[in-house]
């Protein structure tokens, strides 16, 4: 069984840790560059993985999460959109973080 590599998990826990307060306080320009960040890594990874199902898991979570903080962006608080897409992005947050403490990495 092929693992995602030490380097490519450590840049990944290294810009949560930097946006971790952020991350976690759900704002969304930070989400969205926190996502797109972390795409850019998975293309690199893909290129020298073999792990390609947990990159392209990682890969899905993280345009799901990118595309929430832009639609955060636009719902007023205290509507029903924006209390449902913010839960989504709580939910892809946590899960990253949830895989980072598993790994070892914060």
């Amino acid at each position: 069984m092929t693992t995602l590599s030490v380097e490519f998990k450590r840049k990944a826990a290294n810009m949560y840790i930097q946006n971790r307060e952020k991350l976690e306080k759900l704002e969304p320009n930070t989400m969205e560059h926190f996502a797109s960040k972390i795409l850019e890594i998975i293309d690199t990874e893909k290129k020298k993985s073999d792990a390609l199902h947990d990159l392209e898991v990682l890969e899905y979570n993280m345009e799901l999460l990118k595309n929430y903080a832009s639609k955060l962006k636009q719902y007023e608080p205290e509507t029903d959109e924006y209390d449902f897409t913010q839960n989504d992005c709580t939910n892809m947050v946590d899960s990253t973080k949830k895989w980072l403490t598993l790994e070892g990495l914060i």
